[in-house]
């Protein structure tokens, strides 16, 4: 285990700028460059340089520039696409072995106030209590955070929960008690309720309420062809004596 790691110089806000800051840069580019690009300080920048490279944002070495990671991060960043940005802040946090284990310190502390994880924080990256190392510290917490890793409640730093690492917020529950007309609680204890869109015109009614079925009887009558009136006004009234108005017996 390495017994230094870098923590961010700055803010997250201000690391937010310099990653963007990185990715519209080349090859060519050198740090006053960066500077103009940003508005961030010469310092500043310096100071997140060495956290950067350890995480895999930028490159090493004097000419310093985006990696492919370093780029689709700003570009998400840049975008406001917060599940790519909690993807490509993961990914960079769980490649170093002294931040990923920082969940596991948590897990095993069954959660721990934030003050507590500065400090251990400091301890665990060989780093000195100073006022800059506390903000980079803190900076770190918050990627950790919107990474999906941890979350913050009332100062309280716990493990994130399944859904809260892979940020559905689609599913919902609503339980509510049943009561009747005056208030009262009904006796069923729960119900449950299948609405049909008032849309579907294709809905099938339940079959036990469907009405009773009909009964429909066609009669084929073949008359003669004759020229004979009276023989048609026979057939016809027949047809109403018997059909139509029966007589009664």
């Amino acid at each position: 285990m390495k017994s230094k790691t870098s923590l961010p110089g700055s803010s997250y806000e201000e690391l937010v700028k310099v990653v963007k800051g990185y990715s519209h840069i080349d090859e060519d580019t050198d740090q006053d460059g960066l500077v103009k690009l940003t508005g961030i300080s010469k310092n500043i920048i310096s100071k997140n340089n060495k956290f950067l490279t350890e995480v895999g944002i930028i490159t090493s070495g004097n000419k310093k520039f985006s990696t492919y990671l370093g780029r689709k991060l700003a570009h998400a960043l840049e975008h406001n696409q917060a599940e790519d940005v909690q993807k490509y802040w993961r990914e960079a946090i769980q490649s170093n072995d002294i931040f990923s284990k920082l969940v596991t310190t948590v897990r095993t502390q069954s959660g721990m106030p934030s003050d507590k994880l500065i400090t251990y924080i400091l301890y665990a990256s060989g780093q000195r209590t100073t006022v800059r190392n506390k903000t980079g510290a803190n900076a770190l917490v918050k990627i950790l955070c919107i990474a999906g890793l941890l979350t913050e409640t009332e100062g309280e730093i716990t493990v994130a929960s399944p859904s809260q690492e892979s940020g559905n917020k689609n599913v919902t529950h609503s339980d509510k008690s049943e009561t009747g007309a005056s208030g009262a609680p009904s006796n069923n204890t729960s119900k449950t309720e299948v609405a049909l869109p008032a849309s579907d015109s294709t809905a099938k009614v339940p079959s036990a309420i469907q009405t009773a079925p009909s009964i429909a009887i066609n009669i084929q009558l073949h008359l003669p062809e004759t020229d004979n009136a009276e023989v048609y006004e026979k057939c016809f009234k027949a047809l109403r004596e018997q059909l139509i108005s029966p007589e009664e017996n």
